[in-house]
């Protein structure tokens, strides 16, 4: 049996009867429902289309399959230890690499195809590894496996003639041709600097200088996030006992004279972003897989950039359906100006204490990831590992750390949140907003627990700050913070 001080305790996770929802006769359920169906499957075309494009415009295939960035990082880093006299290379297994790999006694006879010759490939690369760190006999077994096969694709037999030459035959006076460099990137440069002295060669120099740089600025952040974690875990528990003990006051509200043209417009301006985005999206992956000339393809990546910042206007959609500005700008989540400082911090302090949730849903992913033998990626993965211009990493941030956070938290906890809350309480509302974030989202659907993670506690800081300072800062902070140790481990 509950008193009247056991739920004065409770925390505020409903509106107060002063904030009551507006009667269910103003809420217009039939466009509520239509308006809905339209977003949700916006929402599903979004997520598909990657797969419609390649079927409408199958992709060429590239004319060689690139290095795994994943391999270039661990080997980067191995060496940086190495060269740092640290024992980094003990825990570099290349043995589990190959073992994703098909053996190379069941590619001797394998159908020439494009995995065929990837696994060679990399297969090529591991050797060029195994030489630089000492172990030369398993490397020369490596290419004269590859080279005893009786049919081998024209680049590989190129490959392997140049590696025999270098590494068993030991000619170390002729350069690598133009082609091998081009097909093998930055393990050509590995190789060309095999067992030169770092004091004689400036490219040696430069590769060990660059690998050292990577491992500091993996231990500086490892190092962070280690201090970030812990100090998250204090934040959550105090949060939880402040917020049981009601110290901690919910701000977003539904005043009761809100007009029922609010909540159709909120729902409307979601539904249009996502159409539009959808759109974008899809005109997108056309392009990725067209056959078009470098010109036409940046005009086009241009438009294509333009229209998705044009998005941003989508938020004064309410205001064209006749929305009241007061009504506007509590549903958007506008703050007073004198208070921005405070929700800055407030947004700051907020994402460290709700740290734990995406820890929780990263581990969930690394889990799908390793059960389902799932690869996830990101559009931007490609542009990094090639070692993008500053333009494009300057386009790149502005996206992730101005664009996103704007734009997406306007409409997923702006507009969407306060939607939801007209119908139902707080975690519910965060876990809608959340799923439709993440699935929107291209890392796949492995990645959908930590990017749901990630939009339950922006949902929660607007419930707790009322506006979208706090969400927009935790937001800026998480993507600047993931595209830095980008920039600093894998450009």
């Amino acid at each position: 049996m509950t008193t009247p001080d056991d739920q004065s305790r409770r925390p505020d996770f409903a509106p107060p009867p002063d904030f009551a929802p507006p009667d269910p006769a103003t809420r217009e359920p039939r466009g509520v429902v239509v308006t809905w169906l339209i977003a949700l499957l916006a929402c599903l075309a979004i997520i598909s289309s990657g797969w419609i494009a390649r079927t409408i415009i199958p992709p060429a295939d590239p004319p060689f399959p690139g290095a795994d960035p994943g391999i270039v990082l661990m080997t980067r880093v191995a060496l940086g230890m190495q060269e740092m006299g640290l024992p980094g290379t003990a825990g570099f297994d290349l043995r589990a690499i190959e073992r994703e790999l098909t053996p190379l006694d069941e590619l001797r006879d394998a159908p020439q195809s494009r995995q065929r010759t990837g696994d060679l490939a990399t297969h090529l690369r591991l050797a060029i590894i195994l030489a630089e760190f000492g172990d030369a006999d398993a490397a020369r077994d490596t290419i004269e496996t590859i080279a005893s096969f009786d049919e081998l694709p024209e680049p590989i037999a190129e490959d392997v003639a140049t590696l025999h030459r270098f590494y068993i035959v030991g000619d170390r006076d002729t350069p690598f041709e133009s082609g091998f460099r081009e097909r093998h990137g930055w393990f050509a440069e590995l190789a060309a600097i095999h067992q030169l002295d770092r004091a004689d060669s400036a490219e040696r120099a430069a590769i060990l200088d660059d690998a050292v740089r990577r491992v500091v600025a993996l231990f500086v952040f490892g190092g962070g996030f280690i201090i970030a974690s812990l100090a998250s875990l204090v934040l959550f528990i105090v949060g939880i006992v402040l917020l049981f003990g009601r110290q901690i006051r919910m701000r977003h509200r539904i005043p009761s004279d809100e007009p029922g043209i609010v909540n159709i417009a909120a729902l409307e301006t979601f539904t249009l972003f996502v159409v539009a985005f959808a759109i974008i999206k899809f005109a997108s992956s056309l392009l990725e897989n067209a056959n078009l000339s470098e010109g036409t393809l940046a005009l086009a990546g241009i438009a294509l950039l333009g229209a998705q910042w044009a998005l941003a206007l989508l938020v004064l959609w309410p205001l064209l359906r006749g929305v009241p500005l007061r009504h506007y700008t509590n549903a958007l989540g506008v703050p007073r100006l004198l208070h921005i400082p405070r929700e800055i911090f407030a947004g700051i302090a907020g994402y460290f204490a709700l740290l734990p949730i995406v820890v929780l849903g990263f581990f969930i992913t690394l889990g799908l990831t390793a059960i389902f033998d799932a690869q996830p990626s990101h559009p931007i993965q490609d542009e990094m590992a090639a070692g993008a211009d500053p333009l494009i990493w300057l386009l790149i941030f502005s996206l992730a750390v101005v664009w996103a956070p704007f734009v997406e938290e306007a409409i997923f906890r702006g507009f969407l949140y306060h939607h939801c809350r007209r119908f139902v309480g707080i975690i519910l509302s965060a876990l809608v907003t959340g799923f439709l974030f993440a699935a929107i989202h291209p890392q796949g659907w492995t990645f959908v627990p930590v990017l749901m993670a990630l939009g339950i506690n922006f949902a929660l800081l607007r419930a707790w700050r009322g506006t979208l300072v706090a969400p927009i800062t935790a937001h800026a902070l998480h993507n600047g913070a993931i595209l830095t140790l980008a920039f600093f481990l894998i450009a």
